[in-house]
């Protein structure tokens, strides 16, 4: 079954409210022609919903995506746990906005690469499911990595622009 939630962006001084779902076989973003609905108030996101009898959970999820600059630096000190998390939260999102648009998203790239930096990223976001069982991990991204993760950022913002400019 799937369930409806409440994203907000914080990007580009704007605040952009999306709806976005997840199931058993995908998440995605509600779309219009393979295009995301945006929508510029909680308002307006709320009526469109009850209009297409989509039952929102509670709660707004909140993304403060800033720039390269700002992902950059969290990416050099991946050490620090709420860093990973932040990168790996972004990092499914832009995917699931990859899907949502049928755009390419170097991201969901299936190569090994980007597999264990994605890993690297999941393990080291330490949630508490996985640290009760495995303890804490702290990764260290070596030179490769870290130049492949800020392409892959610097892709999925990119691409962020160009569905956030279809929008305005």
């Amino acid at each position: 079954m799937k369930k409806y939630y409440m994203l907000r962006f914080f990007y580009l001084n704007k605040n952009l409210f999306l709806i976005w779902y997840n199931d058993e076989e995908v998440d995605g973003f509600i779309t219009n022609e393979s295009k995301i609905i945006i929508f510029d108030n909680i308002t307006d996101a709320t009526n469109y919903a009850k209009e297409n009898a989509i039952f929102l959970e509670q709660g707004i999820t909140t993304f403060n995506i800033v720039d390269i600059d700002n992902l950059s630096d969290k990416i050099k000190n991946v050490v620090v746990s709420e860093n990973c998390h932040e990168l790996f939260d972004i990092w499914n999102i832009l995917g699931d906005m990859a899907k949502s648009t049928n755009t390419m998203f170097s991201g969901n790239s299936d190569d090994e690469l980007t597999r264990n930096i994605y890993e690297k990223l999941f393990y080291g976001s330490n949630l508490k499911v996985i640290v009760q069982d495995m303890g804490e991990y702290h990764p260290i991204f070596d030179e490769e990595e870290m130049k492949v993760c800020i392409s892959i950022f610097s892709n999925g913002l990119d691409m962020l622009n160009e569905i956030i400019l279809e929008y305005f």
